[in-house]
């Protein structure tokens, strides 16, 4: 509410004095006493400390505040769709910008849902040198490659993935293969009591070597890191790949060396700038927040819902991406958002200065 104050004596003599009243700042939602601490609370919960909506009802009431789970929820859908899908609009534009991005995928339940048993959620992130630090939620109908086509339109640059097939066919990028699943496949084909002499073992000894060597590089210059990635990192690279070609063997093995060898000109792309990485566990660690969120919320029940989870779920891993305290990042934008006029939607990106100074984060985040 808003107060009004008079002066006594003027209304005593009749005399009539203006009162100039600064306006009411807006809150999130119109038909609820909700503020934007209470809404950015909630998100915080669900969102970083994975605490479904029915837990949350729970804990709420517990606190002499009943707040139903619907109203949570319904939060959280008003608020991503009156101001924070504009917002990661924007962000998408500032990824889209960059050289090199992270793309991975995993499954998401709509339970209203009629025409398929699950949808899938994607992200698309930066990379770890880029001038940004940008994680990007996407709910698509499908596994197919139009997801990651339609999203990044006509983008040009290097894209770090895993050897799923619906990365084949995105016109005009680089691909980059992830040595980590390579990996991986040799250490899966691995015999239950293996010895040093194990070829499968020797498959994961040369990917830990490949991975080591690289590490030697991280303190170096883009340009410096590239050129020594050139002389050091190539030949072993290149020998890992004549060691794959030599191998004959069937079953798990097999298919590990199958597997390498489909992705041996994706994984030498590694080498064309010094910006990109030898894995995409940037990506992959990136969408473990949504897997382990997955685990407690376990479904959406509409789509609205769901797109809800891939916006919030964006400015949050985005904001720890940049040093910033999620819960304060939202409480942030639901403060000022609902007042924005003219103030261009930049300035409540995680990276703005101002942003910064709000919202930065006093303790480490892993």
């Amino acid at each position: 509410f808003q107060k009004t104050y008079a002066c006594a004596n003027c209304e005593k003599s009749g005399t009539r004095t203006p009162f100039a009243k600064s306006e009411i700042p807006k809150l999130p939602l119109n038909n609820t006493a909700a503020s934007a601490s209470l809404i950015a609370e909630t998100m915080y919960q669900k969102f970083e400390q994975k605490v479904p909506a029915y837990r949350q009802e729970a804990y709420w009431d517990l606190l002499g505040y009943p707040i139903p789970r619907h109203t949570i929820t319904n939060w959280h859908i008003k608020t991503s769709q009156y101001y924070f899908e504009e917002l990661v609009a924007e962000m998408r534009q500032e990824l889209l910008n960059q050289k090199v991005l992270h793309a991975d995928e995993t499954t998401f339940k709509v339970l209203n849902d009629k025409e398929r048993q699950k949808s899938y959620m994607w992200l698309f992130s930066t990379g770890k040198y880029s001038e940004r630090a940008i994680h990007t939620f996407k709910l698509g109908p499908s596994r197919s490659g139009s997801v990651p086509r339609d999203f990044l339109e006509n983008y040009t640059g290097y894209l770090h993935s895993d050897g799923f097939s619906g990365y084949n066919h995105l016109p005009g990028m680089t691909m980059i293969a992830c040595l980590a699943h390579i990996r991986r496949k040799f250490y899966d084909a691995r015999p239950k009591n293996y010895s040093s002499k194990s070829v499968a073992h020797k498959g994961v000894t040369l990917c830990n070597e490949l991975f080591a060597l690289d590490k030697t590089l991280n303190g170096l210059t883009v340009e410096d890191r590239y050129e020594q990635r050139m002389k050091i990192v190539k030949p072993k690279l290149e020998a890992f790949f004549e060691w794959c070609d030599s191998i004959h063997a069937h079953g798990k093995l097999g298919t590990a060396i199958t597997y390498a060898l489909n992705q041996k000109n994706r994984m030498m792309n590694v080498l064309s700038d010094g910006r990109l990485v030898l894995s995409n566990n940037l990506a992959e660690r990136g969408i473990k927040s949504l897997v382990m969120g997955r685990k407690n919320w376990l479904f959406s029940k509409s789509f609205d819902g769901a797109h809800a989870v891939a916006t919030i779920l964006s400015l949050v891993e985005t904001a720890k991406s940049n040093g910033l305290h999620p819960r304060k990042y939202l409480d942030y934008l639901l403060t000022y958002l609902p007042n924005r006029q003219n103030t261009p939607l930049a300035a409540y990106l995680p990276w703005n200065p101002k942003v910064q100074l709000e919202c930065l984060s006093t303790f480490r985040l892993f």
